[in-house]
């Protein structure tokens, strides 16, 4: 998969710039997506962006440059704990809450966001479980493994209910 989605990242036109920083740290290519990201912020200053940054900085150790986002982040944070951000719904707005805390070290209150969100209406299990890194530092939590595996069959039972829909 990751492969694929490399291919059609590097013919530029196929995938939007915001979905190829994402690409390229899956695939591994963190000084590539720190790149993609600075120019973005530039460009658009989503709050995404800044999370994303400041994750990839922080897993290559460049502890000046996060100390620098640091401070844009907690600001984030603390509008977000508003659960108002323009463009956002409250599922989004929690989901990002869970990214920082993931950043902050604080994995119970990922979890816990995470929790939320899914509440809240976000149903990206897909996305959460194979595409999201950061997540990935939770996976040794039960909580978290619980959270996942409900997603998983709400998903499963989704699926079911418009097959069979489909075929009568």
């Amino acid at each position: 998969v990751i492969s694929v989605a490399l291919s059609l990242v590097n013919e530029e036109k196929t995938v939007a710039k915001h979905g190829a920083f994402r690409i390229h740290a899956l695939a591994g290519k963190q000084e590539q997506s720190i790149n993609q990201l600075q120019e973005l912020l530039e460009q658009n200053p989503r709050p995404e962006y800044l999370i994303w940054l400041t994750y990839l900085l922080q897993e290559r150790g460049a502890e000046s440059m996060v100390e620098q986002l640091l401070p844009k982040l907690e600001q984030l944070k603390q509008t977000a704990a508003t659960g108002k951000i323009e463009g956002y719904g409250e599922g989004a707005i929690l989901y990002g809450l869970a990214m920082m805390e993931v950043i902050n070290g604080d994995h119970e209150k990922a979890i816990d966001y995470l929790r939320k969100s899914y509440s809240a209406g976000n149903k990206e299990y897909y996305w959460w479980k194979n595409f999201n890194p950061m997540f990935h530092e939770l996976e040794e939590y039960t909580e978290y493994q619980d959270l996942m595996k409900r997603m998983k069959s709400d998903i499963d039972q989704m699926r079911e209910s418009y097959l069979e829909s489909k075929a009568s």
